[in-house]
């Protein structure tokens, strides 16, 4: 299997439920674009590079422009399955996810046609579910883009527990929409994870660009460090 990467809580727990079922992941498959980031998230690859170092498996970054970007992935696929690679892990979400339709016709339009199989573990579980479900596996994770309109620059970084999931539960419930506003994030460490992220130097960054007006916590270096098992 190959899982779709995009450094955030989705794809991480998408990997861990995978093996958790007996699928071989066999490496991580980015897609890079005009910026030299990971679209939404605007990791570099050489962050992404360190966490795949710290999870074991190989990294593959794939160029890509918006034109091209379907027939791109698509072809990589291919080229994976030549090494006998049959498989596809994405993070995508079903409830609560107002583009959830287009996302699964996105995965089948990309599978179907070289006959991978697209595995989805997230498609039904809800929010809060995931969200819970992160910390109880005891995945790191970290606020990595927020909108400026629903947070403020000292989201990025803090470290997501029940507490933040309470707040953000409580802010759905009081919008009339459900929401909570707009937010990526990153995992720094969990069971999938055989070393543990440190972010070395950062900076905050607020930018207005095709993603909305957001801060961004700018990862510009890490490190891998041992972790501590504890009996």
């Amino acid at each position: 299997m190959v899982v779709s990467w995009s450094g955030g809580k989705d794809c991480n727990l998408a990997f861990y439920l995978a093996t958790q079922q007996g699928l071989d992941v066999r490496c991580l498959i980015t897609a890079v674009d005009h910026t030299g980031r990971m679209g939404a998230h605007a990791l570099k690859p050489s962050v992404l590079s360190k966490q795949a170092e710290a999870i074991g498996v190989p990294l593959l970054v794939l160029p890509v422009t918006v034109s091209t970007y379907d027939d791109d992935f698509r072809e990589q696929l291919q080229l994976l399955k030549k090494t006998g690679v049959h498989g596809a892990v994405f993070g995508d979400v079903d409830l609560g996810n107002c583009e959830a339709k287009l996302h699964r016709g996105w995965i089948e339009s990309i599978c179907n046609p070289i006959d991978i199989t697209a595995f989805i573990p997230l498609w039904f579980l809800d929010r809060e579910t995931i969200l819970r479900k992160l910390i109880d596996l005891g995945f790191d994770v970290r606020f990595v883009v927020v909108d400026d309109a629903n947070f403020s620059p000292e989201w990025l970084g803090k470290k997501l527990d029940n507490y933040v999931i309470d707040e953000l539960k409580s802010r759905a419930e009081r919008s009339p929409e459900g929401k909570v506003g707009y937010y990526h994030t990153i995992v720094l460490d969990g069971p999938i994870f055989k070393k543990r992220l440190r972010v070395v130097n950062s900076d905050k960054v607020h930018k207005s660009d095709e993603w909305g007006d957001n801060w961004y916590w700018d990862i510009s270096s890490c490190c891998l460090e041992d972790k501590v098992f504890t009996k």
